[in-house]
């Protein structure tokens, strides 16, 4: 059976700015406001995690894998997952 592999880039957005960063980027705001405040949920069997120069953390997962933001769910044998933190101007109302 071939062995199945997600690679997996996640940018988490610490800031409540969210929306307003991905509506900039060029992401419709509708559809970017469908993972404002939803928790992001990974596991697996064995992780090894690296940190970058850039400040950017890098998980390996191998022995299964999943994961879940909101209603999304992702699984698969391994998978590469970059984090990175990206501080914005808190523009608020």
């Amino acid at each position: 059976m071939r062995r199945k592999r997600l690679f997996v880039l996640v940018m988490l957005v610490f800031l409540p700015a969210t929306v307003s960063l991905a509506v900039e980027s060029g992401v419709p705001s509708h559809r970017a406001e469908a993972f404002v405040g939803q928790d992001l949920h990974l596991a697996g069997g064995e992780v090894i995690s690296y940190q970058a120069s850039t400040g950017e953390h890098i998980l390996v997962f191998q022995g299964g894998f999943s994961m879940s933001i909101g209603a999304n769910q992702f699984s698969s044998d391994s998978a590469v997952v970059w984090l990175e933190s990206i501080a914005t101007e808190f523009r608020g109302r």
